[in-house]
């Protein structure tokens, strides 16, 4: 096995970080105990309610993933609210989004999932109280990142891994990428290993042979994706093909975005923080790299964010993506059918 610096400088935060990892342990597992003895008490809704969320940080796919489920509803003529705590924002109390709804009032994840399903949602903290006030008139509340707000008991706990990064090195944060401890698995209802290229490959088998064991649904999710566009107009990524592309990104997890471009033409990479604003600064990151590239691509998330007259001026695209999702024979299944039973 190869030993680079970069892995003994890994191992070495690792381990000098494990003190405030116990503490991070101990804090959860409190927290935990205060709602399973029931010293803290949770609201139980009358209206069905989804959670998507996910035990490790970064990206694994919510936002997709919330996309995918409140379509899928749609198509099948139920309406659901999205509540989420609009991470990211600027405004202060609750923000229900419109089509006049900037950014900067809602963060860049809830208006991807307002533009992308054309559904109501709304950013509160209080999740609580939004689902309270807002939701007679719907079929469903779908809350985004919500496995660990037990402040609201759901009737459908969706968790989704991410197959690359999968669990890490076991450990909480911040010497791992664990947000919770993996036993919580058991209080789910569905487990999505999401982000998979390969559905058959030997990985994805050994994780969920792994997965099995929390006695939950698997179900799994692959990305798939051929056009960008420009918000308007669609282009085929095979037409692209012989241009000089630069990509950018400002995600949890840029690599699969990355990776998707491994056999085009790239003549400039550039990641951004997540949840990157894309001020001054980074615009004229942007406009410098345009000197060499035909064609600038992202992703919606980050793409939302940048103004339509520097979208035009930079010819910036983004990677229109849609997921599909499997069961554990490999037959394809329609994430609607979870809460249609």
């Amino acid at each position: 096995m190869l030993f680079t610096k970069n892995t003994y400088i890994a191992a070495f935060l690792c381990v000098a970080l494990l003190p405030l990892t116990l503490l991070y342990y101990i804090a959860v597992s409190i927290r935990h105990f205060l709602y399973d003895s029931g010293l803290k008490s949770s609201y139980r809704p009358e209206i069905f309610t989804i959670s998507i969320g996910n035990i490790t940080v970064g990206g694994t796919g919510k936002t997709p993933t919330v996309i995918s489920l409140v379509n899928s509803m749609t198509k099948r003529g139920l309406t659901s609210l999205v509540v989420t705590g609009g991470y990211g924002r600027k405004s202060k109390g609750r923000v229900i989004l419109n089509i006049s709804t900037q950014v900067t009032e809602s963060g860049d994840e809830p208006l991807t999932i307002y533009r992308k399903t054309k559904s109501e949602v709304v950013c509160d903290k209080n999740r609580t109280s939004a689902i309270k006030d807002l939701s007679d008139n719907y079929d469903a509340v779908v809350l985004d990142d919500a496995f660990q707000h037990r402040a609201v008991k759901k009737h459908l706990d969706i968790v989704l891994i991410d197959e690359n990064r999968f669990l890490g090195n076991r450990l909480l944060l911040p010497s791992g990428i664990l947000r919770d401890k993996i036993s919580r698995l058991r209080y789910s209802d569905v487990i999505i290993l999401s982000k998979v290229k390969d559905i058959n490959s030997a990985s994805v088998k050994e994780k969920i042979s792994y997965l099995k064991k929390f006695g939950k649904r698997i179900l799994i999710s692959k990305l798939d994706y051929s056009y960008i566009s420009d918000g308007k107009l669609k282009t085929g990524l095979k037409d692209i093909s012989g241009l000089s592309i630069s990509l950018f990104c400002g995600i949890g997890d840029p690599d699969d975005f990355f990776g998707i471009f491994n056999s085009f033409k790239i003549v400039y990479s550039r990641i951004f923080p997540d949840h990157c604003s894309y001020s001054e600064s980074e615009l004229a990151v942007l406009n410098k790299i345009k000197n060499d590239s035909d064609i600038l691509i992202t992703t919606y998330k980050d793409f939302v964010k940048i103004p339509p007259d520097i979208v035009k001026e930079l010819n910036i695209r983004y990677l229109e993506i849609d997921l599909k999702f499997y069961d554990e024979t490999h037959s394809e299944f329609d994430l609607s059918d979870l809460i249609m039973r």
